[in-house]
């Protein structure tokens, strides 16, 4: 398996790349906790023993293979895996007096060599470094800087002036490479240009048809034909360009030269590896047989580590595997540079990797290349290079080129070619003969990553026919439903049910936020072993971060619960729970419109709606109910009463006086714990009781409930009145008619009006009238202003006051000024503010008001019953909208409370009014023809100018963002 491959044997020079890829290894393996003894042998349990031991054996099996026979004799003495790990770790990282001394002495000698750049320089300085580290060594950062500073060469001199007159206080070792890496890079831009022109490097320049053959291009090679001497643009065999081709490729080579500085000297190794460089702008590769696309370019200079200068002449993508420290997986490298002079091992360009958005990190032994924090490469040190883990990809093509004009492709590239099409479209046109120069092979099965991207469609659900064999308590189905818009009575939000798989049973529990989910679990399971006599052994949820968080996790694992999500986005595989919030919703919907109820009581509804589908058998299940199921013995259903009808509870004698009322009239919600207890709501003090004497009227008619103490009002329906209205024989003028069922002389005066606006009944025997109106638009309009006409009279002039408003007018400057003093005044002498003192803000920004501020006891309630919280929000909301903007974003702060206020918003609402106390002289003024100034704004002369600016402030909500 390649898995257990081990990638390198450890000799007497590679023990930091062993240690790298071993570790590597064993982590794939699962094996690295064992090695490292984070996870020890287990006591009691027999299983996980023998697990632990296959753990291990695996562990000592791949440390094992990957030793040389030097080092695989200190080991065999060896028992378990940690024992042989320490072992090597003792022998090559030993801290004696003379490898201090030898290290010490390495550091202290290092230099900079000719031949070497920044990258190498740091990476053989940080060998040292860590050397010195495993040693028990310390050695401060401005130690290791000092060092880098005194050995850079000449080139550096004015870097280093600069950096000694300016060094920052706190500065890394990391910050110092990077600056020198940007002063390289610019040495290096200085050099290019410098570069004489008659160089194939020169960048701003095209290559010219008329070279002397006697310059370098003697030795370059015709891409074309193969022959030395010219380049394949001047090649005789090579087809003329239509103008559009030459123009495109003109504008190509207008480019800046591409140049890539490998540090190191081109060795031809076999294994021909990725080696990660710094100074390289794009990939090379010389392999042309690699490429899965291709693109010919003109040739492009490419300066290598000894000043030679060779030659990319194309451009493409290369299908790879790359190792992330786990596993392999399948990944594209975009422009790759094909260099056909190029030694065996190829480059990766860290500049290309980091433009992509990877983040690169290094140390001594390893490289790894991040994005969004996880790792998707690693490479390991050898020597002053780092070697990257990549390799061809297992079904990647061969491609020898863009293949000339006649030639076979396969289906995969015409595919391509053809905008994405499917296979069969592309069989259908070869067969057909219905285009020319289509000539396609079939070389087996291909897979399109763009089509997936581009064309994936969801796979089809199938319908779970056959359930799991189990008992009831064993395997629930959990799913949460909400936020909803109105909170509950108990101001909960959210609900969430447990269905039992084998049974159907529910069980429903309110939250006000998600996060106790764990919380209603632990009831539930309670509930469940009380009930049924067993523990839950699995529960099905979707993979909500409600359900999926370690706590959560902690809890299931503690108690041996294994845990089924569904996968994200597939709410078909938690099928049950979902239909069942859907069902439970509609429901409660019904009955809660079937009354006109207010939607406060939904969780009364959603309760009462799981109460009643527990006693009803359901679709796949007729012979017995849930509740039999669940409990063992049959339901009864004779105390069950229609929800949201009037129900009356009995006073107790010690609430009330000798000739109170003995009731209270209230509305039924539900059913408590035991069939003899009723959950009711009573408008009065908004809040749901559980009660035991109660008598109910199941009257069938619809009622509006109004929660705020207003008049009840019972609604008829508009047969009724239909009926009754036609019972009446009503003529078509003035006439008398002895009602139905009274004695003579009793009469009911039934009068008649035809008019265009309406039909009026009117009858002094009863209270009762009805109208009904029929008329077009024009014709109330008419009757209105002729009504108005009659009624009032019109006169014209100019207001000074209107309704609190205070105006005034500038007629000489068009100018309209709305004020309102003389209401603020009466506005804080009703509220005893008149002496308060003033304020330069209407709010404080530094407290949050929100729902957590309401009273939380019942002084608190009584205490704010007695302030008249709506009314002055209401003063100032008046305010805010004639005269004064500027208090706007309080006003609307302070009113969303207004429900349940506490103290703290009453203290919001008192400085409101030391604001307006302080500035009740500001007015709004109304302006026509303002100038403007330089960049368009509106000003005025002799006027202070106010400029506002509004957004929405969605995070500012504490409740409910």
């Amino acid at each position: 398996m390649d898995s257990e491959k081990v990638l390198i044997q450890l000799n007497g020079e590679n023990y930091s790349r062993w240690k790298f890829e071993i570790e590597a290894v064993l982590e794939a393996r699962d094996c690295l906790d064992v090695v490292s003894g984070k996870t020890s042998c287990p006591q009691k349990d027999e299983s996980e023993i023998k697990a632990w031991k296959k753990r291990d054996a695996l562990a000592r099996s791949i440390i094992s293979r990957s030793l040389d026979d030097f080092h695989h004799a200190f080991i065999r003495s060896c028992k378990t895996s940690k024992e042989m790990m320490n072992c090597i770790v003792r022998i090559k990282e030993q801290a004696t007096v003379s490898s201090k001394l030898l290290v010490s002495s390495e550091f202290h000698a290092y230099t900079w060599k000719p031949g070497m750049n920044v990258a190498s320089f740091i990476a053989g300085l940080n060998v040292i470094v860590n050397k010195m580290q495993s040693l028990q060594i310390e050695l401060d950062d401005e130690i290791i800087i000092g060092k880098v500073i005194q050995c850079l060469p000449s080139d550096f001199d004015s870097f280093r002036q600069s950096w000694r007159l300016s060094a920052p206080k706190t500065v890394t070792l990391s910050d110092l490479t990077s600056q020198l890496l940007a002063c390289e890079s610019d040495q290096l831009c200085r050099s290019m240009q410098a570069v004489s022109i008659g160089e194939a490097l020169v960048g701003k320049r095209t290559i010219s048809k008329e070279t002397n053959k006697n310059s370098k291009k003697r030795n370059i090679e015709c891409w074309n034909c193969k022959k030395k001497g010219h380049i394949r643009s001047e090649c005789r065999s090579q087809r003329k360009l239509n103008s559009s081709t030459l123009k495109d490729r003109s504008k190509s080579l207008n480019r800046t030269g591409f140049v890539a500085r490998s540090w190191l000297d081109i060795r031809q190794e076999p294994n021909d590896g990725w080696l990660a460089d710094s100074g390289a702008f794009k990939h090379i590769t010389r392999n042309r047989h690699w490429f899965s696309t291709l693109e010919n370019i003109e040739p492009q200079g490419v300066r290598i580590g000894n000043d030679k200068m060779i030659y990319a002449v194309g451009i493409g993508t290369i299908d790879v595997e790359v190792f992330n420290g786990k596993q392999w997986i399948t990944s594209v490298l975009n422009d790759v540079l094909y260099v056909p002079e190029f030694g065996s091992s190829c480059l990766f360009s860290l500049g290309a990797a980091a433009a992509r958005g990877y983040k690169i990190i290094m140390d001594n032994f390893n490289i790894r290349f991040m994005m969004n924090n996880r790792t998707e490469l690693v490479g390991y040190k050898d020597g002053d290079l780092y070697t990257l883990l990549i390799r061809r990809s297992s079904d990647n093509t061969s491609m020898s080129a863009m293949l000339t004009e006649g030639e076979t492709h396969s289906f995969e590239l015409w595919h391509q070619r053809l905008g994405h099409i499917s296979v069969e479209k592309i069989k259908t046109m070869v067969q057909r003969n219905l285009v020319d120069g289509l000539r396609a092979t079939a070389k087996g099965k291909f897979f399109c990553e763009g089509c997936v991207l581009g064309s994936m469609t969801r796979k089809p659900h199938k319908e779970v026919t056959e359930r799991r064999q189990s008992v009831p308590g064993e395997i629930l189905h959990a799913d949460v439903c909400g936020p909803f818009i109105h909170p509950s009575v108990g101001g909960n939000c959210y609900f969430i049910c447990f269905k039992d798989e084998s049974s159907g049973y529910r069980k429903v529990y309110f939250m006000k936020t998600k996060d106790e989910v764990l919380r209603c679990l632990k009831i539930a399971m309670t509930e469940i072993k009380q009930e049924t006599g067993r523990d839950m052994q699995r529960i099905r949820t979707d993979e909500g971060t409600e359900f999926v968080n370690r706590e959560f996790d902690n809890f299931l694992t503690e108690k041996k619960i294994v845990h089924e999500k569904s996968p994200p986005y597939t709410p078909q595989c938690n099928g049950m729970a979902e239909r069942e919030n859907r069902t439970l919703v509609e429901k409660a919907r019904s009955m809660l419109h079937a009354r006109n109820l207010p939607r406060c009581l939904w969780a009364e509804a959603v309760h009462t709606a799981a109460y009643l589908l527990n006693r009803i058998p359901n679709r796949k299940e007729t012979t017995k109910t849930p509740y039999e199921k669940w409990f063992g013995k049959r339901p009864t259903v004779e105390h069950l009463r229609i929800f949201g009808c009037d129900a009356y509870v009995h006073i107790p004698d010690q609430h009330r006086k000798k000739f109170d009322r003995k009731a209270r009239k209230v509305i039924f919600v539900g059913y408590g714990p035991s069939n003899k207890m009723f959950r009711v709501f009573d408008t009065n003090k908004h809040r749901v009781d559980e009660v035991t004497d109660a008598k109910f009227n199941e009257s069938l008619q619809k009622r509006l409930v109004l929660i705020d103490g207003e008049e009840e009002i019972w609604m008829q329906t508009a047969d009724k009145d239909e009926d009754n209205f036609h019972k009446e024989d009503i003529p078509d003028d003035k006439t008398e008619k002895r009602g139905p069922g009274r004695p003579p002389g009793s009469r009911n005066k039934i009068k008649v009006i035809s008019n265009p606006l309406k039909m009026e009944l009117r009858s002094k025997s009863t209270e009762r009238i009805a109208m009904l109106a029929a008329a077009d638009p024009l014709t109330v309009l008419k009757e209105l202003v002729k009504k108005l006409d009659v009624e009032y009279e019109i006169t014209v002039g100019d207001p000074s006051n209107f309704v609190g408003l205070e105006i005034y007018r500038g007629r000489s400057k068009r100018t309209i000024v709305i004020g309102q003093k003389n209401y603020i005044r009466r506005v804080l002498l009703k509220f005893n503010m008149e002496s308060c003192k003033s304020v330069a803000t209407p709010g404080d920004p530094s407290i949050k008001l929100s729902k957590d501020m309401a009273p939380s006891n019942d002084d608190e309630t009584n205490q704010m019953q007695l302030i008249p919280y709506r009314a002055a929000v209401g003063s100032l909301i008046f305010l805010m909208n004639c005269s004064r903007p500027d208090i706007s974003f309080e006003v609307s702060k302070v009113a969303q409370f207004a429900e349940n206020p506490g103290l703290s918003h009453w203290k919001a609402v008192k400085r409101i009014f030391r604001y307006i106390k302080g500035t009740k002289d500001l007015k709004l003024v109304y302006c026509s023809n303002l100038k403007r100034d330089k960049i368009g704004i509106p000003s005025m002369e002799n006027q202070h100018q106010l400029i506002a600016f509004c957004d929405s402030d969605w995070a500012g909500d504490a409740d409910n963002r």
